[in-house]
């Protein structure tokens, strides 16, 4: 945190150090905040930083995310003021935008809208997720689980392990584990649902006539990749 804080400190000071030094050159570090990409109406990308005009106040951040947490760093270069926002939640994009919206009416004295945003984005996510998790089973169908193999394996993704606990069955990715719920599809499939805090609504689909379950399919928006049962014994206890 404290070494994200220094970085913005640097970018308000034009690349000077504390001590007045020069870390790196004016010119090449404002280079960065020209325009490139135009993103929206109010927004483009830099080089590696978002710009964006917020009711007409220059404002320069960027963030980053990683399951269960979101990051950002701002600044306002005619302010000379700026922030890092660190959070341990998928949903902390809002909160972000709603401390950037929010210093922006301290500074300028604007009308109070960020919190009233922020809340209303809490309504419409609970509204989204009640819809969404409507058809899940959690925990996992006993039936369901029951056909699965102890592990599958994918040559690109590597080794999934399933197992039992007390609150139902978890897929153990490698480096990460979730537990799961599942949803009975209108085609006669089944799918597992990642269901732990941050992890949440990753969806591995099982196809078979009968038996266990000998592959699982997952995919996004350009990939399809199939795990295939190492272990036909039925999940691992």
């Amino acid at each position: 945190m404290k070494d994200y804080a220094r970085y913005v400190r640097l970018e308000l000071a034009r690349g000077r150090l504390p001590d007045g030094s020069t870390f790196v050159s004016e010119k090449s570090l404002l280079a960065r905040r020209v325009s490139q990409v135009r993103t929206g109406e109010s927004s483009w990308y830099g080089m590696g930083l978002w710009i964006e005009d917020i009711k007409d106040v220059r404002v320069i951040s960027h963030g980053g995310s990683m399951f269960g947490y979101k990051s950002n760093f701002f600044f306002v270069p005619d302010a000379g003021v700026g922030g890092v926002i660190l959070t341990n939640a998928d949903s902390g994009r809002r909160v972000a935008r709603a401390i950037i919206v929010r210093t922006l009416e301290v500074l300028y004295d604007g009308k109070p809208e960020a919190e009233e945003s922020l809340l209303s984005g809490v309504r419409e996510t609970r509204v989204f997720l009640e819809g969404e998790q409507r058809n899940w089973t959690v925990p996992a169908d006993p039936s369901e689980v029951r056909r699965l193999a102890g592990s599958y394996r994918n040559a690109t993704l590597g080794q999934l392990v399933v197992q039992k606990d007390a609150d139902g069955v978890v897929f153990q990715f490698g480096g990460w584990k979730s537990r799961m719920g599942t949803r009975a599809n209108p085609d006669g499939t089944t799918t597992f649902i990642s269901i732990d805090p941050g992890i949440r609504g990753f969806e591995l689909n099982a196809r078979a006539a009968s038996g266990v379950y000998e592959r699982l399919r997952m995919g996004d928006a350009q990939h399809i990749y199939e795990y295939e049962a190492q272990d036909p014994g039925g999940p691992s206890r």
